[in-house]
């Protein structure tokens, strides 16, 4: 019989003691067996490294390695770097998945000769209801270019690098940058692009946890504004390749995430009205290119046609709908 592909699970680590145990017993639930699952614990302060080595004792499959921390890229690419397997994916250790995850993804990639595949997501509150996970037969086949189009307006595909199986070889020239958040807008659509063919489940079988303090809860610090470093690079990138429609695809994800962070200003900064208006003239272009964008939903073109009239007045409506 011939021997099944070995899948690498690489799962960054860092305080995480609450869901670790969730997140390793779902990879140890699966039905896919043929996987080494490496935990990379990225300088954690409390018993996550304990938890981690507790877990390596009990099972072969199980690499630990401790290093000093240097954020969520950096402890992903520790794991590329020392990966053995034929296919890589990554699971954050504080989400986790339903157990025939490996499963459908190989098989999908198997079946399809696909060097990425990818699968449905269940998105859930902290501590709140857990919906359950699905298997649906529904499968999409596309190439490099549409599912990179897919992903930056969130059609089938997301942006994110969990959630998806890759060839390993896809990753002998990529990275994620370190010290950088927003890291999956660096490198999943570079990744993408490599590809020959990318195929999509409708089964939902990553939980997503959605935690009270995470990075699109807190309040915004000049780090974020990375995001327009990888959006500038993202529109060059769309040119050089000639993707088709990927300037408005590329200038529709920038204008979801421009209001994404003017709406965390409206929500946690007192000078939001300074900040707000320094933004939209500082991308006066690309908002202009948005509110002619195809793409971009009528919803989206409201929120900015409002903040450019009047940040305060924007302000105001939100509050009245959230206390409604």
């Amino acid at each position: 019989m011939e021997a099944k592909p070995l899948i690498s699970i690489v799962v960054p680590v860092y305080n995480v003691e609450k869901y670790l145990r969730e997140c390793v017993d779902s990879i140890l639930a699966q039905t896919y067996h043929n996987f080494e699952l490496l935990l990379v614990d990225d300088g954690a302060t409390d018993s996550s490294g304990e938890i981690c080595n507790e877990y390596a004792e009990s099972d072969p499959r199980i690499q630990v390695f401790h290093k000093e921390n240097g954020g969520l890229s950096d402890a992903r690419n520790y794991g590329i770097d020392r990966i053995k397997g034929d296919y890589i994916t990554f699971i954050d250790s504080d989400d986790f998945v339903g157990k025939e995850y490996l499963d459908i993804l190989i098989r999908m990639a198997e079946e399809h000769k696909a060097d990425i595949s990818a699968i449905g997501t269940i998105v859930f509150e902290d501590d709140g209801e857990i919906p359950d996970c699905t298997v649906s037969d529904d499968i999409i086949v596309e190439t490099a270019d549409e599912a990179i189009i897919d992903m930056l307006l969130r059609k089938n595909f997301g942006l994110s690098a969990w959630g998806k199986l890759y060839a390993s070889d896809l990753f002998d020239q990529i990275r994620f940058p370190a010290g950088k958040i927003y890291e999956d807008l660096f490198t999943t659509p570079y990744v993408a692009k490599e590809s020959k063919k990318i195929v999509f489940s409708n089964s939902r079988q990553y939980y997503y946890r959605q935690r009270s303090n995470s990075i699109v809860h807190s309040k915004l610090s000049q780090k974020d504004y990375v995001i327009f470093e990888g959006h500038e690079r993202l529109r060059e990138f769309m040119k050089e390749n000639k993707i088709p429609n990927g300037k408005d695809a590329a200038n529709c994800r920038f204008m979801d995430d421009l209001v994404g962070i003017i709406l965390q200003r409206l929500v946690y900064n007192d000078n939001y009205v300074s900040e707000i208006k320094k933004l939209l003239s500082e991308n006066k272009t690309h908002v202009a290119e948005g509110l002619r964008n195809p793409f971009l939903s009528k919803g989206r073109k409201s929120q900015l046609r409002l903040a450019l009239l009047s940040p305060r007045l924007y302000k105001a409506i939100l509050t009245l709908r959230n206390r409604s």
